[in-house]
């Protein structure tokens, strides 16, 4: 019976941190500028992964003062994020980083999709076998390896001598699954060992993303109990981007504290299936805003109630993120469609409160309490609207104002747009970005070209009937040098002429 000895022992993880494959090359450890691009939630085959001109890929191990600190095999880097949309990055989660410009990068989730082959970040290789504890002796443990182990197969060695750590100690005739990471032939360390006893087989009921940028995921089982598990730094088997409510999921954890909901000290976690899970049929019509697309999974805001439908993929390719859309069955099959609107001059709330559109001149800004009272010269007469946003309008500046009233005599500012900002395009190119929104591509008058997206902005037109040729006038918040120029708006305006 052929034996060899393995290192058995926790190691820290900015030593030994799972991945799939080789980090990409290192580069210089400096700050650099990031935005950050909407996410790609592909489930069945994954485009995200074949753009191989990234600067590097790693894991995201930290957010600090507008940093993101990313660890690239034994290296960390800290990027300067340039733009606020980081509530779509996690922490824990493998991202690539590409240069869009001299001084500007994008970061987007990194697809993995292949989690049965996987290495440490230095490129070791880490295979999970099960076995059963035989005896543990002077500091070592015995492990009899199942027949059908693959790494029995390829070696020959039907056990295994061991040190076992004090944070490993376990009794004997125990079975356990073990993550081996191996150096040599002769050399190979445990990297842990998972208690099938201790599992937790549960239903994922919400999705958070804490202040440090963790995802938690709170869950239930089918006796009632309800439980919160971070994914920071469990094992998993899944990409981030793929977790969606309803889901099940195997938790493995030595810890869960008495609380309620328990906390859990996760080791590992397995996502047992990515099967959509919605409504797969109705008996009414649903009319609402499309808030998300995933996979053949499509989220629906309807008042304020988010709903998930599952509908056909090839039909989902047919409507944009941000859309409003009908959703009715059919000889049963549930299909989504554009919802036209006719009238844009009329708008309201998700929650049915009408929209009031006026322009006017900012003239003073009291600001208490986390409420800012803003004076408005409209017409020549004088109004005081109640603002709760962070970033305010200027003093002297003319603008575009939206608002809503809660209390009768009370207006509530919802947004403001700077006419200045405006830059007149002809639509030249129309497309779908990996995440469903609609993208078109604008030309000016001077010839300069604009990539612009169509999913968080106010328009007065249907997204389904916007064509090559038609003219816009863009609100632009910011502008990216980039060819072609990278415009984030949040309102878009179809015009008859330039």
């Amino acid at each position: 019976m052929n034996k060899r000895n393995i290192l058995i022992g926790l190691v820290t993880g900015a030593l030994l941190l799972t991945g799939c494959g080789n980090a990409s090359e290192t580069i210089n450890n400096e700050q650099k500028n990031v935005t950050i691009n909407t996410t790609s939630d592909e489930t069945d085959e994954t485009v995200s992964t074949t753009n191989t001109d990234y600067e590097t890929v790693g894991e995201v191990i930290e957010f600090k003062d507008g940093n993101v600190t990313i660890l690239t095999g034994d290296i960390m880097e800290d990027f300067k994020v340039s733009d606020s949309n980081l509530n779509e990055i996690y922490l824990g989660q493998i991202v690539s980083v590409t240069k869009e410009t001299e001084t500007d990068y994008s970061l987007m989730p990194f697809i993995i999709d292949d989690f049965s082959v996987r290495h440490t970040n230095m490129g070791n290789t880490i295979d999970r076998v099960t076995g059963d504890i035989l005896r543990i002796e002077e500091g070592n443990i015995i492990i009899q390896l199942k027949d059908d182990s693959e790494l029995v197969a390829s070696t020959g060695d039907e056990n295994l001598i061991a040190y076992i750590a004090d944070a490993l100690n376990r009794s004997d005739n125990l079975t356990l699954e073990f993550d081996i990471v191996t150096f040599s032939e002769e050399s190979s360390y445990v990297l842990a060992a998972y208690n099938h006893q201790t599992k937790l087989s549960l239903i994922i009921d919400q999705l958070n993303r804490l202040e440090n940028g963790e995802l938690e995921i709170l869950a239930s089982h089918n006796d009632g109990g309800q439980f919160v598990i971070g994914t920071n730094h469990p094992v998993k088997n899944f990409n981030l981007t793929d977790l969606t409510v309803g889901q099940s999921i195997d938790v493995f954890a030595e810890v869960i504290m008495e609380s309620f909901p328990a906390q859990v000290r996760a080791s590992r976690i397995d996502l047992l299936s990515d099967v959509p899970t919605g409504v797969t049929s109705l008996d009414y019509d649903v009319i609402g805003d499309i808030i998300q697309i995933n996979g053949n999974e499509v989220h629906i805001l309807s008042g304020d109630l988010a709903e998930i439908f599952n509908v056909d993929k090839e039909m989902l390719q047919t409507v944009y993120l941000g859309q409003k859309v009908k959703l009715f069955s059919k000889d049963g099959t549930l299909v989504i469609e554009p919802y036209i609107i006719e009238d844009f001059s009329i708008r309201h709330t998700s929650m049915g409160q009408t929209i009031n559109e006026f322009n006017g001149t900012v003239t003073s800004i009291d600001s208490k309490d986390n409420e800012n009272l803003i004076t408005i010269n409209s017409d020549d007469q004088e109004m005081i609207v109640n603002y709760y946003g962070d970033n305010l309008p200027k003093i002297g500046t003319f603008y575009e104002f939206e608002s809503v009233s809660f209390v009768p005599g009370e207006q509530i500012l919802s947004n403001f747009y700077n006419p200045e900002s405006i830059i007149t395009v002809t639509v030249t190119d129309l497309n779908r970005a990996d995440n469903g929104e609609l993208m078109f591509l604008g030309t000016d008058e001077d010839g300069g070209q604009y990539h612009i997206g169509t999913s968080s902005s106010t328009v007065n037109f249907n997204l389904s009937e916007l064509s090559v040729g038609d003219v816009l006038n863009v609100y632009a918040d910011a502008v990216m040098e980039s060819y072609p120029m990278q415009v984030q708006t949040t309102k878009i305006i179809k015009v008859t002429a330039r």
